[in-house]
């Protein structure tokens, strides 16, 4: 069954239906025809849904960072003057390091090289990112990449927020279902570079700037998130993913987009 047949089908049903609630409600079982017509409209829509499904024309939403607990994992702080979680370890460039023991607090302001470990994530400072650009604010990496599956990331440390996710899930092999890329993310070089297992990824937020190979070698990944419109310049993005069935819209904004489908 077509897109155009499922569709066409949808409105017959509906003003099937919407005659039967108008002649039920005239009859003093209006009450109970009305909730049996209403329970086979529930009916009838998730077997609509569900073939619509089959037929591949029922994509991932597209907004997914509108739902509210997509937004909040997307912004998670660690603010100045609040206490180090239990078990994170941040250590100053100086020598210094404090460990969440209940007492010890995020510094006024973090210094280059400064790092902070929490969950599954190394957060370094202002260090070169793999490009040789300096300023990165705070940037993150995975501590092991054996795992299959990998907790929040924070978008804010120290008042400072974390920008960039240069090879953050390289060589990740078996990671399935990515995690939710923080709002505060700027810059996405190599950042699930050859996760071979790879599956799903929730829509990137727009304010990303530039895309570098970040998904080059992920073979597994069929359908690709929606390229943000700021994300100014997406070079080799989806190279070599030869599960990829369908091109993700290039927005407007994009000014070089060498070798982005090579090899799919």
């Amino acid at each position: 069954m077509d897109k155009e047949t499922l569709s066409n089908y949808g409105w017959v049903v509906v003003c099937i239906l919407v005659l039967c609630v108008m002649i039920a409600l005239a009859t003093p079982f209006g009450k109970y025809i009305s909730l049996a017509v209403q329970s086979t409209t529930q009916g009838l829509y998730a077997t609509n849904q569900k073939a619509m499904n089959t037929n591949e024309l029922v994509q991932m939403e597209d907004n997914q960072l509108l739902n509210p607990d997509t937004i909040a994992k997307a912004n998670i702080k660690r603010e100045t003057g609040t206490l180090i979680p239990t078990g994170a370890k941040y250590a100053k460039a100086d020598g210094t390091t404090l460990e969440g023991n209940g007492t010890n607090k995020f510094p006024d302001a973090p210094a280059t090289n400064d790092t902070y470990k929490e969950g599954d994530y190394i957060y370094t400072y202002n260090s070169d990112d793999i490009y040789g650009n300096e300023g990165t604010e705070w940037s993150v990496k995975v501590k092991s990449t054996e795992k299959t599956s990998y907790g929040d990331i924070l978008s804010r440390i120290s008042d400072k927020p974390v920008t960039h996710m240069s090879r953050t899930f390289r060589n990740c092999t078996n990671l399935i279902n990515a995690p939710v890329v923080p709002s505060s993310v700027t810059y996405m070089y190599q950042t699930f570079q050859n996760c071979t297992s790879l599956k799903n990824v929730i829509n990137i937020s727009e304010n990303i700037k530039a895309m570098y190979y970040t998904f080059e070698n992920c073979s597994s990944l069929a359908q690709s998130p929606t390229i943000p419109n700021n994300a100014g310049k997406i070079l080799g993005l989806y190279k070599n993913c030869s599960s990829l069935k369908v091109a993700p819209k290039i927005p407007d904004n994009i000014t070089k987009m060498n070798y982005v489908f090579y090899g799919c």
